[in-house]
């Protein structure tokens, strides 16, 4: 979609450290699945694009709009928003005014 609206330097983010070593790592594998594949194709296109890992708690809008999407929609289809759908809008003001979200962390006892 950024590519189709003109977009020719672009951030992306993840929380999935996996995900973001095997987008940036040289060179396909023999066992990388069609999603990884078709990812790569896009990357490849003749653009600026920064693949870098951010934490759940530093990307809440998109962590959000991933849970609407389990929760409300069709995984398969695109959608897109004349504006951002009413349960995002906080968490967009929040990020606007760099309002933090603390890290919960586990503890083994």
């Amino acid at each position: 979609m950024a590519w189709n609206v003109g977009f020719r330097k672009v951030v992306i983010e993840s929380d999935s450290s996996s995900v973001v070593t095997v987008l940036t790592r040289s060179g396909a594998t023999v066992r990388e699945n069609q999603l990884i594949s078709r990812i790569r194709t896009w990357l490849d296109r003749s653009w600026s694009v920064f693949v870098q890992h951010t934490l759940r708690e530093a990307n809440t809008c998109a962590d959000w709009l991933a849970n609407f999407i389990i929760d409300h929609g069709n995984q398969d289809d695109r959608l897109v928003w004349g504006e951002p759908p009413p349960g995002l809008i906080p968490l967009l003001n929040a990020n606007m005014a760099s309002v933090g979200r603390p890290r919960v962390l586990g503890c083994n006892s």
